[in-house]
């Protein structure tokens, strides 16, 4: 990063994805929820909920099929299933999947059970040198930083851990287990039926407003940690990534850092980035300070520790300069 870009205004926007809770050792993983006691309690207590009704079921055995799962995407798949239904001449056509009145119950228990499960974890194991910790208590520290989280984890309780003040402003985006207010489900531009509203994320009680775009385009500095770019957001980075390819509207002095975690992880980022900017990301290296780093076995440890350095010596130079005192 060239030392020209820097003044009192410069803002580093940190947007922190399901990887950042992993780099801590956080059991935070859609995997690990299902391979729960809260989880398997739930399943064997709403058993006697039909198959086709319970979330419960379905989950489970869309995890034994492949060990591993996205609920979101899973979710997003029962409620765009196509099924046979007879038109009014009686002729039977592709239909939109219908959600009843078990379906919905069984969802609403999942979100309480996924509250229960990630507010049980133990923070006393925290990985102490994990890059994802480095990283927040160098943005933390900046004098002119923001989060924008994806997770539901409280960011508040690893203030003690990183022996620092955590002031800056943060958005919980999916809602936070700080107050339980946590929001699951899919996008607003499927094709559902009406019944499966309940799981579009806008429709929950929880969501409201965060501005995600205006806060990224308005950064100089924005470091993505462990967010998988993936459909479930995408709308939120679209205009972000699309503008950055285009000439005329890049924010040249832009600094993107985007932490992933092995180099499948950096593949997939970057097909993700091609289907949101035509094709065309070698235009955001080329129009913006642009690298991806990969935090497995210190692959890209050099990278990563430079970087650092940087962070923390642009925090000693954007210290207040204290005013000088009349004679």
């Amino acid at each position: 990063m060239k030392e020209e870009r820097l003044n009192q205004d410069h803002k580093i926007v940190l947007v922190m994805g399901n990887g950042f809770d992993l780099d801590l050792g956080l059991k935070t993983s859609y995997k690990s929820f299902i391979d729960s006691t809260y989880f398997k309690e739930r399943l064997k207590k709403e058993s006697n909920i039909g198959d086709d009704s319970n979330v419960f079921s379905y989950l489970y055995e869309k995890i034994g099929l492949k060990q591993w799962i996205d609920i979101e995407q899973e979710l997003l798949t029962l409620a765009t299933l196509k099924k046979k239904v007879r038109n009014h001449k009686g002729n039977l056509v592709d239909g939109l999947n219908k959600a009843n009145i078990d379906l919905e119950y069984t969802f609403d228990c999942l979100l309480t059970e996924l509250c229960n499960y990630l507010q049980s974890l133990d923070y006393n194991n925290i990985k102490i040198n994990s890059t994802a910790l480095k990283i927040l208590k160098a943005v933390v520290s900046y004098p002119n930083s923001e989060i924008i989280s994806y997770n539901y984890t409280d960011i508040m309780r690893l203030a003690p851990i990183i022996k620092t003040a955590i002031d800056c402003p943060i958005e919980y985006v999916h809602g936070s287990l700080r107050d339980r207010s946590i929001i699951l489900g899919f996008q607003d531009d499927v094709e559902i039926d009406k019944s499966f509203c309940f799981m579009i994320k806008s429709f929950n009680p929880n969501f409201r407003s965060h501005n995600v775009r205006a806060k990224l385009l308005d950064a100089d500095e924005i470091i993505f940690f462990g967010h998988s770019l993936g459909s479930t957001d995408y709308h939120y980075f679209e205009d972000l990534f699309r503008y950055q390819s285009q000439p005329d509207k890049a924010n040249q002095n832009l600094v993107l850092r985007i932490f992933t975690y092995d180099e499948n992880a950096r593949r997939d980022i970057l097909f993700q980035l091609r289907k949101m900017n035509n094709k065309r990301t070698d235009m955001i290296y080329e129009l913006c300070d642009f690298e991806i780093y990969r935090t497995e076995s210190g692959v890209d440890e050099y990278k990563i520790t430079k970087y650092l350095e940087e962070l923390v010596n642009r925090i000693s130079m954007l210290q207040p300069i204290p005013p000088v005192l009349p004679v």
